[in-house]
């Protein structure tokens, strides 16, 4: 598969969140030294390409209590807290081929399960994502919410899961040309989160 042929994670990039008030991931093409500088980002580990039998790449993340299948290499960092932000910290996996397809993993945890559940109501109520459709469902035992999200060139797949005060996040981009080969990479890695509550 093309998509996957030539996959490689640039070291001087990572992803970092927007929140505005809603959850969203966005590539930022900063430097990783400056935006570790910036923003006080914890970088964990760099282009970790230890694969399983399968040839996947068995990604737990180093505090966020999570683990998940990727397709290619990932890096895995955490985010403290910013200011007065309602999010104490954030702990991610996230990997980047040079086509630009993305799979992100990212945990949020707030001081208690109301406000997590005030964030995850805005994925629910397609605030999060205007113009799009959410659809609620379950992921094991929790609250879950998917949306897909089409754009002229690109598009994503987010999935949301509140797991008591934080919110578990899962996001794959795609180049619109590469949509059919990404569809199955994108439901093993959907289905092989592992979370610790």
């Amino acid at each position: 598969m093309r998509a996957l042929a030539t996959l490689e994670i640039s070291v001087k990039r990572v992803f970092t969140v927007v929140l505005k008030p809603m959850l969203a991931l966005a590539l930022c093409l900063i430097p990783v030294s400056h935006l570790l500088a910036e923003t006080g980002i914890q970088m964990h580990r760099t282009l970790v390409s230890e694969t399983d039998a399968s040839g996947w790449y068995p990604a737990v993340s180093t505090y966020g209590e999570f683990s998940v299948l990727l397709p290619l290499p990932f890096n895995d960092f955490s985010v403290p807290r910013d200011g007065d932000s309602d999010v104490l910290r954030f702990d991610a996996v996230s990997g980047k081929s040079i086509e630009g397809i993305k799979f992100v993993v990212m945990r949020s945890f707030y001081e208690n399960n109301e406000i997590a559940k005030n964030y995850f109501s805005n994925s629910t109520d397609g605030k999060t994502f205007p113009n799009s459709e959410p659809m609620l469902t379950q992921y094991q035992t929790y609250d879950a919410v998917d949306t897909e999200v089409r754009r002229n060139l690109t598009s994503f797949f987010h999935r949301a899961i509140q797991v008591d005060n934080s919110i578990v996040s899962l996001i794959v981009e795609w180049p619109n040309e590469y949509e059919s080969s990404i569809k199955p990479l994108a439901a093993r890695f959907l289905d092989s989160l592992v979370i610790n509550p």
